[in-house]
């Protein structure tokens, strides 16, 4: 074909997507090159006045009253004036600055921060006071408070959780008649065994809804401490016995409180090398592409390193659990825990 229909070609459309505001379109550009091609895509077939009209349509746009820093390219025309451009020694649009670039957005009106974070809370969730915050995990319940000099201070408080007794049931009343009718510590360990085994399932806490296998644990507590109290005090108050049996009898109730709590396996949930909180699932995968990015030798390193190291020495807790600076250190908050042992 010829360079005059290609510029007069490449000036129209051009023209025509300055005019509305967008780049110029593959299809666009290509049909252009198909006419300068003579319609034969396999092999560029250009003259040199051809190349250079395609290529660096600059001067002639700026003649024909072309805006030339409204001129875009969308990302396929490019992709096709830059596989031409590979083939010649020309450069690609010197004088179109706008065309590898998307449109610049307007920027957003300035706002102090203080009306940033204003704006922000009010997307927000309020969760309100952190005094009031609860959670109530496997292990432990959770608070975000404690008292100090006569004021509430933010801080992660961690208990012992506490279990209470879905369906509470009083054995020693329900076998009042059988306990009151022994009168020695053998016949007391008899209807001992009796009991025991009539109320496995219950002294077990089998089949009371819990959220986890540490609640359960947790109710079948709380039903052999209120037994074993109560039995205590019943067994007391039984003039039937003799001082020998008296003291005798205590050990015997010791005994059932012993099998109670013994004699089974305790598959408790509690956190593992692998999935403890933060250390391995959030800490350690981050810091090992960072590692895998990082000049091996350089100080950027070593220290990526030692952070790693520590994780694995520290807080992988081989003893099951982490040392209070460690945590303290990582949560940036006081750790303050009330164990009741």
């Amino acid at each position: 074909m010829s360079t005059v229909g290609v510029t007069n070609r490449m000036t129209a459309i051009i023209k025509n997507a300055v005019a509305e505001d967008r780049p110029v379109t593959a299809n666009e550009f290509k049909s252009v090159v198909d006419y300068a091609n003579g319609w034969d895509w396999s092999e560029f077939g250009f003259s040199d006045g051809e190349k250079k009209a395609l290529l660096q349509p600059g001067s002639y746009l700026k003649a024909a009253g072309v805006d030339l820093s409204k001129v875009r390219f969308d990302s396929d025309a490019l992709k096709i004036a830059e596989k031409i451009a590979s083939r010649t020694s020309l450069e690609l649009f010197p004088l179109i600055t706008a065309a590898r670039t998307a449109p610049v957005p307007d920027a957003p009106a300035e706002t102090s921060v203080r009306e940033a974070f204003n704006r922000a809370l009010e997307r927000g969730t309020d969760l309100g006071s952190y005094a009031n915050w609860k959670v109530r995990t496997a292990g432990a319940d959770v608070t975000f408070k404690t008292e100090g000099a006569g004021k509430t201070w933010p801080a992660l408080v961690i208990d012992k959780p506490t279990f209470t007794d879905p369906e509470p049931r009083d054995i020693v009343a329900e076998n009042a008649d059988k306990l009151a009718a022994v009168t020695t510590a053998a016949e007391l360990e008899g209807v001992l065994d009796e009991i025991l085994a009539a109320e496995k399932t219950y002294f077990a806490a089998e089949g009371v809804d819990v959220r986890d296998v540490n609640e359960g644990y947790g109710i079948a507590n709380v039903r052999r401490q209120a037994f074993v109290s109560a039995l205590r005090t019943a067994i007391s108050a039984n003039t039937a016995f003799s001082p020998a049996d008296q003291v005798s009898a205590k050990g015997v109730i010791e005994g059932a409180n012993i099998e109670l709590a013994t004699g089974r396996t305790f598959e408790m949930k509690v956190g593992s090398h692998t999935n403890y909180w933060p250390y391995w699932d959030n800490y350690l995968p981050p810091l090992e592409k960072m590692l895998g990015q990082t000049e091996e030798g350089s100080a950027a390193h070593s220290q990526i390193m030692n952070r790693i190291r520590d994780i694995h020495r520290r807080k992988t807790a081989h003893n099951r659990s982490i040392m209070e600076r460690d945590f303290e250190k990582s949560i940036g908050m006081a750790l303050i825990y009330s164990p009741m042992f």
